[in-house]
């Protein structure tokens, strides 16, 4: 039998262990967590990184195979504020090999994503545009800030390409690629939720979406355990999922299609 003063150590160690955990695990999940400021990502220095994009196997889902190379840069204005681009390379071949559709194996669909930020870390313009490697341009997609509203439109030869429509803007927000992903999403907690606008460069369309923190799971990036938190963007009828180091390092995100989904895996 312990004694008095070790039945107190042990049950203050048990008492702290048990706030530790509550807090970290419980918590933020039975309470409303303010969300991320993601104005936090803009930062004003000059930096780049690639990522390899992936295309689940049709006959196995979990297997992945590589088909386009990405990559994300950010510059700071010389007037004050920040550039980020992006731009991916997939081939067109790899990514439709099992559809019945005739594709020409050597064709590169080209995505090049720009998004301009004010000195404050506001949204002032966005364009992405697609287009097939030495060829027209297939999607153009301009957005403008203006107040508390950001004007979109979008211009293509395919006629249901072509839209126009006006999105809500909220200070910190951002008007985002799929096929652009953040470099880092700092001060993420379990519970937070926010919405997001979000261009599809492949399907032509954009959407408001509902994002969540659901939950911490540890995944294995550069072959080794990384502990993370899942990020999941519900765009309706699909979802795609974000995994985040716990210092903000984004490491995987998914962008799911009605016929295949992709995968972008960010190089070490």
């Amino acid at each position: 039998m312990p004694t008095r003063l070790g039945a107190l150590v042990i049950l203050t160690a048990w008492l702290i262990a048990t706030v530790c955990l509550v807090r970290r695990d419980l918590w933020p999940e039975i309470v409303s967590v303010p969300p991320p400021d993601l104005s936090q990502v803009v930062q004003a220095t000059e930096s780049s990184t690639a990522w390899t994009i992936l295309a689940a196997d049709l006959k196995n889902p979990e297997a992945l195979e590589p088909v386009g190379q990405l990559r994300t840069h950010s510059q700071p204005l010389a007037g004050g504020g920040l550039e980020l681009s992006s731009r991916a390379t997939i081939r067109v071949g790899d990514l439709l090999a099992d559809s019945p559709a005739p594709v020409e194996a050597r064709s590169i669909l080209m995505i090049d994503g720009s998004t301009e930020l004010d000195p404050e870390g506001g949204l002032a313009q966005f364009r992405v545009e697609v287009r097939e490697q030495a060829g027209p341009s297939l999607l153009t997609v301009h957005g403008t800030r203006r107040g508390a509203t950001v004007e979109l439109s979008a211009s293509s030869p395919v006629p249901l390409w072509k839209w126009r429509m006006s999105l809500p803007y909220r200070p910190g927000g951002f008007v985002q690629s799929s096929l652009s992903p953040f470099d880092s999403m700092p001060g993420l907690q379990v519970g937070q939720r926010w919405e997001a606008h979000v261009v599809h460069p492949l399907t032509g369309k954009a959407q408001t979406c509902t994002v969540a923190v659901v939950e911490r799971k540890h995944i294995t990036w550069n072959h080794t355990p990384v502990p993370t938190f899942v990020v999941e963007t519900r765009m309706a009828p699909l979802t795609a999922r974000t995994w985040v180091r716990p210092d903000g390092l984004v490491l995987r995100q998914e962008v799911p299609l009605p016929l295949r989904r992709i995968v972008l895996e960010r190089e070490p």
